[in-house]
């Protein structure tokens, strides 16, 4: 999951507009956006619904604890925001660049892993055999340098952003599904990030709302590799007569096997 920014118009506000985000969580064959005036938990459990129980894979924003709002999900902390902290600042930081070089080990190992026939198995036999030592090293070195670092230094921001939340940055190591870093989700944002740049604002809550509705589809149908044309054009030429307890077929994903099958 992640969450993105976003300008809204708003009549209350003259001369002004309003901060909204939009958020989006996705999976590997279907990606979700939701538009939101605020920034609270209130919008992931929103998103997820009060009863899920699986992982959600996030950076370090408060919202998604799930401590904080007695939610019942695992939360798996992103090594990417992690590595970036100490990334920014290795130019001058000896320390950082040790740590960056640390991480990229366990980033290889992870690369080379999914390169096998059977991913999965490799990866539980990469993370087990290799990637749990080296991060058990890791989380030694560091603890060992935080001694010697200003807390309130960059470096010390760093090493501190990564031990709290050491046991959410470990939990990758329970399931070859899950991945290191929420990138895709970041990923899934980069069009609104580039979009927001042209157009700058949505005009109304409402319109922000429907280009939530519009991102869902389109992305989602890049996630399983489906032309976003062909699926619009297949939709709109049965959704007249389509019953609307049936609606689910008509996600990306299903219509894409739909179609193939009808090929």
């Amino acid at each position: 999951m992640d969450e993105s920014p976003v300008n809204v118009l708003d009549d209350a506000l003259v001369g002004k507009s309003h901060r909204g985000y939009f958020w989006t969580m996705g999976s590997q064959d279907a990606v979700v956006y939701r538009f939101d005036a605020g920034r609270s938990g209130q919008n992931i459990t929103a998103l997820l619904g009060e009863a899920y129980s699986g992982y959600v894979v996030a950076d370090g924003f408060s919202a998604y604890d799930p401590k904080s709002r007695l939610r019942s999900y695992t939360l798996i902390n992103c090594w990417s925001h992690v590595r970036r902290k100490f990334f920014e600042i290795m130019k001058d930081q000896p320390i950082a660049r040790e740590a960056v070089n640390r991480i990229a080990a366990i980033y290889h190992l992870e690369s080379e892993a999914r390169k096998n026939p059977n991913p999965l198995e490799a990866l539980a036999e990469t993370r087990r055999t290799l990637i749990g030592p080296l991060l058990d090293s890791f989380w030694t070195w560091i603890s060992e340098r935080e001694k010697f670092v200003l807390p309130k230094s960059n470096l010390g921001v760093a090493i501190n952003y990564a031990l709290e939340r050491r046991a959410a940055l470990e939990k990758f190591l329970d399931d070859p599904r899950i991945p290191m870093d929420n990138n895709q989700s970041e990923r899934d944002l980069r069009h609104v990030v580039i979009g927001r740049k042209n157009w700058n604002f949505a005009g109304s809550y409402e319109g922000a709302e429907r280009l939530a509705t519009f991102f869902t589809r389109m992305q989602s149908c890049k996630r399983v590799k489906l032309n976003p044309w062909v699926y619009l054009t297949h939709v709109f030429s049965i959704i007249e007569d389509y019953s609307i307890h049936r609606l689910d077929e008509l996600t990306s994903s299903r219509v894409k096997v739909a179609l193939q099958a009808h090929a």
